[in-house]
């Protein structure tokens, strides 16, 4: 009899197609030997481990500025590189864009002093 093809599945085997077995035949089950797959070559993951480094990088350096611009002092802003590590510069530029938006709609602090002076 030839091999029958399958697979595991919540830890039973079960075959690709039916079987003219008879319920209850005994069987042997040997794992197939699989080849590991390889979707880059190695140069293609150098240039993407790079790629990725410089991304990491561009993220952080928007992070920085960003906190900065909050006025967050060093210390502070190496909590946060330690603590929750940047890793999209997108997610980066929102906080940036963010404060933008912020800066449109608050009234400036010059205009609250002379308020705060009139009363």
């Amino acid at each position: 009899m030839t091999a029958l093809q399958g697979h595991i599945l919540n830890g039973m085997v079960v075959f690709d197609k039916p079987t003219p077995l008879p319920d209850g035949t005994a069987v042997r089950v040997e794992p197939v030997e699989t080849a590991p797959r390889h979707y880059m070559n190695e140069a293609e993951v150098t240039a993407f481990v790079e790629q990725m480094r410089d991304q990491v990088a561009a993220a952080r350096f928007v992070r920085i500025a960003w906190m900065r611009r909050q006025g967050l002092d060093p210390e502070e802003i190496e909590e946060s590189l330690r603590d929750e590590p940047p890793a999209s510069v997108a997610e980066e530029m929102k906080q940036i864009k963010a404060l933008d938006h912020l800066d449109l709609i608050s009234v400036p602090g010059k205009v609250l002093d002379r308020i705060a002076v009139q009363y």
